[in-house]
């Protein structure tokens, strides 16, 4: 089971949410996955970038790293849950409103 420090950021300009890793086990990018429920419905963020600190491509989730994904239009207004998850593990769960 992965152990990761994650924290999240929204950007609404670019409806975006961006998952920063902060510490702990590396994990590849190919294991990573981005839910949104609202409500009764649930939908994976398919469109999809990992970059370094830098912000050059990486293939891996690590120190500095940021996974971002593109929202689905039109953005909740409401209560939404948001979980980014490996295979293994829930790396990080939000449930709230998303504000900018």
């Amino acid at each position: 089971q992965s152990v990761v420090d994650v924290s999240m950021s929204y950007d609404d300009a670019n409806k975006t949410l961006s998952f920063w890793h902060k510490g702990g086990d590396w994990i590849a990018g190919e294991d990573l996955t981005v839910t949104m429920t609202e409500g009764d419905t649930k939908k994976t963020l398919e469109e999809n970038s990992l970059k370094d600190w830098e912000g050059n491509d990486k293939v891996v989730f690590d120190l500095g790293g940021c996974y971002s994904v593109k929202l689905l239009d039109p953005v909740p207004a409401g209560i939404v849950s948001i979980r980014l998850t490996s295979s293994d593990s829930v790396l990080y769960a939000f449930d709230g409103v998303l504000k900018p």
